[in-house]
Order: structure tokens, then sequence, then C-alpha cells
């Protein structure tokens, strides 16, 4: 059975292109802003969630709380793909239980794709 990735991204091109890098080897869901991507990882329980931090409807950051708040039956393993840079807002993230937080200017989509199949292998 495969395991479960949830591409939380409002980026159309970004958000395509990982997921055509992971279809092969993964189930994969996608939700293009933060109210749906919210509700997909309590109804869905994915394995792995790739985060963006800047969504429409509500925050990545936002995200982290509820879930730390209201832990899902199942936590998932927590990726943040952003270009936010700051580093406060990275320690938040990683204080909130963020796995892995990748900057996408720093890393190509291959990097970021071996790096997700390496985590959950």
């Amino acid at each position: 059975m495969k395991k479960k990735i949830l591409i939380i991204e409002d980026d159309n091109f970004f958000r395509q292109l990982l997921v055509n890098k992971l279809e092969e080897d993964f189930d994969i869901e996608v939700a293009t802003d933060g109210v749906e991507g919210e509700k997909k990882i309590y109804e869905w329980q994915p394995d792995l969630v790739v985060l963006d931090m800047i969504l429409p409807e509500k925050e990545g950051i936002e995200i982290l709380k509820t879930l730390n708040n209201n832990p899902p039956e199942k936590k998932p393993i927590i990726v943040v793909v952003s270009n936010v840079m700051i580093e406060e807002d990275m320690d938040r993230a990683k204080s909130l239980g963020v796995h892995h937080y990748f900057v996408k200017a720093e890393n190509t989509p291959n990097e970021l794709v071996a790096k997700i199949k390496m985590i959950l292998s």
C-alpha cells in the first residue's frame, strides 16, 4: 500500500510539478488553500504533508497551530516548502512540529522529491 502525501500549495505550476514527480510512488492528494488543506489532513490522514506557508484562506503557520492544539488521529510528518526565509518564522514552524523546512529558492524540485522520498523510506 502506497504512503499518502498531501500537498498544500497554491502555486499551480509548483504543485503540479511535485504531483508529477511523486504520484508514481505515493498516493497524492492536493489542496490549494489552507482551509481545504487542513480539512484534508483530518479526513484523509496522510503520512506526510508538504505545506506552503503563504496560502489563501488560512496561512501555513495557522494550520500548524491547529494541528498542535487539536492533533489528528494520525499525526503526519510535516515538511514545509516555502519562499519564506525569515529565521524567526522558520524557528516558529519548527517549534510547532515541522520535520523539515525547505526554502523553494534554495532547492530544486528534484532535490525536494529526493528528500521527501528519503523521509518516507
